[in-house]
């Protein structure tokens, strides 16, 4: 009796830790949004660097905002100022 109430209570559990491996291992998609993660990881230490409120931490992230803010480039990462954009504008709109 005692034999298969401990059969009864570990299948479920035997189940779901065999079945998160098995869906982990073969999802095609781990690999991009591992690299996504560690992007993103890397974009919010910079962003917390420059930007003052920038709270963002990267458990509250989903694998889409993730795979998103790996491609988000920070203001230090731009080579453009807006001095040089208004004096290339202003000609053309004096016309």
């Amino acid at each position: 009796m005692a034999f298969s109430a401990l059969y009864l209570l570990a299948t479920p559990v035997v189940l779901y830790y065999t079945a998160s491996w098995l869906f982990g291992a073969l999802d095609p998609l781990k690999t991009r949004n591992d690299s996504a993660k560690k992007q993103s990881e890397a974009v919010i230490k910079r962003l917390q660097k420059t930007v003052k409120d920038a709270h963002i931490r990267l458990k509250d992230l989903t694998e889409h905002e993730s795979v998103i803010m790996s491609e988000v480039i920070t203001p230090d990462q731009l080579n453009v100022k807006f001095d040089g954009i208004l004096s290339e504008i202003r000609p053309k709109l004096m016309c």
